[in-house]
């Protein structure tokens, strides 16, 4: 249980994620669109150089550098909010990625059902949205740092898992892409 708790500590949403309430008011955490904050270091690059060139007429240079000096300051933030994670703790999260990977990948209809038709539409869509994923306390734990509401302090749905999965992909360096999750074919056991 100690591991629960230690795990409701982990920050994966920092400031520039809250309101003033100090309510969590985005998906994702800001650090997670890494392609965004490399967009608006290029932005803030270019807008260097223009001033560096003298491209920028004077009357706007003043705002330019207040643009360039607020775009950094944004990506101090997005940055300053990405969780440091030690070796121990990369170790713990990724035991609990792979658990998540097999409760997201159970969860789902194989490949060869979805190809073929015979999975059902509506239980697909009640799997996404209904509380159907039992999660263990660290697991439990790790749902209140990625801002996941618990039904029944147990169970959540597998969107939420999905949430919980990329966030942690991202941390540890692995994919975020869900459908690779999906079983390819039916387990099928033969007598030979």
């Amino acid at each position: 249980m100690a591991q629960a708790a230690a795990k409701e500590a982990f920050n994966f949403f920092g400031k520039i994620d809250r309101d003033y309430k100090d309510r969590i008011t985005s998906e994702f955490p800001a650090w997670y669109f890494e392609t965004h904050v490399e967009n608006m270091k290029e932005e803030r690059a270019t807008l260097i150089r223009r001033l560096e060139r003298g491209e920028v007429p004077p009357d706007n240079v003043p705002y330019a550098k207040q643009d360039a000096a607020a775009i950094k300051e944004r990506i101090d933030e997005i940055e300053k909010s990405r969780p440091e994670i030690r070796d121990n703790e990369k170790a713990e999260l990724q035991k609990l990625h792979k658990e998540l990977s097999n409760k997201i990948s159970e969860s789902m209809f194989t490949r060869s059902e979805m190809m073929r038709g015979t999975a059902s539409a509506h239980d697909e869509a009640r799997r996404m949205v209904s509380p159907t994923i039992a999660l263990s306390p660290p697991l439990r734990g790790l749902a209140k740092s990625c801002n996941v509401n618990l039904d029944k302090g147990v169970k959540i749905s597998r969107n939420d898992a999905t949430k919980m999965w990329k966030i942690l992909g991202k941390l540890i360096g692995e994919g975020t892409n869900v459908e690779g999750l999906r079983r390819d074919r039916a387990t099928v056991t033969t007598g030979a």
